[in-house]
């Protein structure tokens, strides 16, 4: 097939049938199109045909899929395919095939305003997270800004690679097509330095930043000005009702005009988890036989109490700390656990002769102190004792994937909105549970427990102590 354009009805690849048009940028369009083959709506980013005879342009979409497709994390966009197709002119017209993401832009939630503090720190942690993963596999994004922020119904997702470099990668771009957006470019990529990670993190400063207060903290709109060259002082976001002093001093650091001053973006992603509650619960750990003998008598001996674990065995950096920074109170930090009182039926037994006091011949009295008042359960503890519930009891690793799947989709949920309802989420977890179980695939002991841990989330999010 050859033709000038994209337009709907279109076949590329055998596989690929564009539908309508959804965005355009600078250099491209992004078209919604059905993968036939898979049966699943997917993004066609094409060149813009006014481009499409300019080698530099046509490098770039083929080092966005290049970039993205070599970085595994949940908050990056998956590529799933790139190509070339002719163009009447004898040119190829190079289009790379995307995760379709619904949700809002983060630049569109700023036209509201600032963003509450937690929330921005929140979202800026699984950027940094996203970037460090990133400059792990040697890439450098070099376009970080809001409108490559998406919030969606699934979670976050940083998008748009097209400008990407390898880290030393030199900047010989003379015409300043591949700067990105002017008040999120760090100073050092006007100044020619070869592509280093520093360059994100600033962006990720400016960010934060502008959620704090509304504007970014440099508002440079074109390339005329040369304000971003000249060494400046990073300011510190305005006064914020309850932000940390250690975030504002972090925000600053990330704006230094110098990169070796600014901190490494997995810095930034763990000193912000510490604050802000993220919407990743970091990567699978497999707990040893051990751990998980261990969990199950921890859930055995809470489970009178209606209380549960706050964080499963073995939790990466990306779970939440046991306790909050000084002067901050995290809304969901777990609370003190009651100890477990001896069984009301319980009697030692001792051989003769071991000194023991001469046996009862009445009943103790009964204590008139009440038993302990079991601390409520918020949001996030049944959420986690969710997911330990399903690492505890289901051995088979791909049912125990699958379901942990649906209790990330209702953490991220209730992350985006805590008020969010997610009842048909819990519906479906329970469907699944059942299913499994009808096929022999999950224990009557395992499913009763998760179903249980299923009962307990739905009690919290009806009292709402998060």
């Amino acid at each position: 097939m050859s033709f000038t354009g994209p337009i709907g009805g279109d076949l590329l690849a055998r596989r690929y049938r564009l539908i309508d048009r959804v965005g355009a940028g600078g250099m491209s369009v992004v078209w919604r199109a059905r993968d036939e083959v898979l049966d699943r709506l997917v993004a066609v980013k094409w060149l813009g045909t006014e481009l499409a005879d300019d080698e530099l342009f046509r490098d770039l979409v083929r080092r966005e899929a290049w970039a993205t497709a070599r970085i595994k994390h949940p908050a990056v966009a998956a590529v799933y395919d790139y190509g070339e197709m002719p163009a009447q002119d004898g040119q190829s017209l190079a289009y790379v095939v995307m995760e379709m993401l619904d949700g809002q832009s983060l630049a569109d939630r700023l036209r509201l305003g600032p963003v509450p503090w937690r929330e921005a720190v929140a979202i800026c942690a699984e950027v940094a997270d996203a970037l460090a993963t990133a400059h792990e596999q040697g890439v450098v994004h070099r376009d970080i800004s809001p409108d490559n922020v998406m919030l969606t119904s699934s979670g976050l997702r940083v998008f748009d690679f097209g400008i990407a470099a390898p880290i030393g990668e030199p900047d010989d771009d003379a015409t300043g097509s591949t700067f990105g957006t002017p008040a999120y470019v760090a100073p050092e990529r006007l100044d020619g330095r070869p592509a280093q990670t520093a360059t994100d993190v600033y962006s990720v400063g400016v960010m934060l930043f502008e959620m704090f207060t509304g504007a970014p903290p440099f508002p440079e709109d074109t390339w005329d000005q040369d304000a971003p060259m000249r060494p400046r002082v990073a300011p510190r976001p305005r006064a914020v009702p309850g932000l940390p002093s250690a975030v504002a001093r972090l925000c600053q650091r990330c704006l230094a005009h110098e990169p070796t001053e600014r901190p490494s973006a997995r810095e930034v992603a763990d000193q912000l988890a510490a604050y802000g509650r993220p919407w990743w619960r970091g990567r699978v750990l497999v707990a040893s036989a051990a751990a998980l003998v261990a969990t199950v008598a921890v859930i055995v001996a809470l489970s009178s109490w209606g209380s549960s674990p706050s964080a499963p065995p073995g939790a990466g950096p990306s779970s939440r700390p046991s306790t909050p920074p000084p002067g901050i109170v995290a809304s969901g930090s777990p609370s003190a656990l009651p100890s477990a009182p001896a069984s009301a039926g319980a009697t030692a037994t001792l051989s003769p002769g071991s000194g023991a006091p001469p046996a009862r011949t009445s009943p103790p009295p009964a204590s008139t102190q009440p038993p302990p008042t079991p601390a409520p359960v918020t949001v996030d503890q049944a959420v986690q004792d969710l997911r330990t519930t399903i690492a505890a009891q289901i051995p088979a690793p791909d049912i125990a994937q699958d379901l942990e799947n649906t209790v990330e989709n209702i953490d991220r949920s209730l992350s985006f909105n805590p008020d969010a309802d997610v009842q048909a989420l819990l519906a479906q977890l329970r469907d699944k549970v059942r299913v499994r179980s009808a096929e022999g695939r999950i224990t009557p002991a395992a499913r009763d427990g998760v179903l249980a841990a299923i009962t307990r989330l739905e009690g919290a999010l009806q009292d709402r102590t998060l």
